[in-house]
């Protein structure tokens, strides 16, 4: 993904806080701390996993989607950031995806 310099900023602030959470919940790292802002983004851009994070609105909208995420979705940056995260699973799966982040939220991860 290129991201306009205008984003870059807020990519590497939310990426620092996707690796404090991660830390804080796992005991282990997103990616190497040792790495400065923006090669943590470009890491985690190229990751062999998807990544994505929503906000914390009533209907979550995703706000980050790593380049396998967004592979495996179909869809480009700005289309996935558009869309609220609860239309992330099919219509047969949505109570499943609904029972996953009612433990998130209890257990944390």
């Amino acid at each position: 993904m290129t991201l306009p310099d205008s984003k870059k900023d807020q990519i590497a602030h939310h990426v620092a806080i996707l690796q404090t959470s991660y830390h804080r919940y796992t005991g282990r790292y997103l990616f190497d701390p040792k790495l400065d802002a923006s090669e943590a983004i470009v890491w985690l851009e190229r990751a062999p996993f998807a990544l994505v994070s929503h906000g914390t609105q009533p209907d979550p909208i995703f706000n980050y989607g790593n380049q396998t995420a967004l592979q495996l979705f179909g869809m480009t940056w700005d289309e996935f950031t558009r869309m609220p995260s609860r239309l992330s699973a099919e219509p047969v799966d949505r109570a499943e995806r609904t029972r996953l982040l009612d433990r998130v939220a209890r257990d944390g991860y």
